[in-house]
């Protein structure tokens, strides 16, 4: 898990070097391992989504979902908290910055 995690950040240095990225995404760290994994997309916008991926334990596939505000309403204002509350107790992560040279 740490390689991959490590090889995911390598990524995302390749792409802020590439662009002014840091407006276009952000990544932060959790202090914990939550349950699941959520993409908020195009947050407060009428083409917002949000994008489910539920952690199973020694199972695959893992199953992720699609939420629309519109079709999902309930579920959708749960996940979008659950989203901003995350988001809040996570800490920014920056890149090397020697990557981005």
């Amino acid at each position: 898990m740490k390689r991959e995690i490590e090889h995911a950040l390598d990524n995302l240095e390749s792409l802020m070097a590439m662009s002014d990225s840091e407006s276009v995404f952000q990544v932060k760290f959790l202090p914990y391992i939550p349950p699941y994994g959520i993409w908020l997309i195009d947050a407060d916008s009428p083409q917002a989504e949000i994008w489910v991926e539920l952690y199973t334990f020694r199972d695959e596939p893992e199953p992720s979902f699609q939420l629309l505000p519109n079709r999902d309403g309930i579920w959708f204002t749960f996940f979008q908290r659950q989203f901003e509350t995350m988001w809040s107790a996570s800490r920014p992560w920056q890149p090397n910055p020697k990557a981005l040279e």
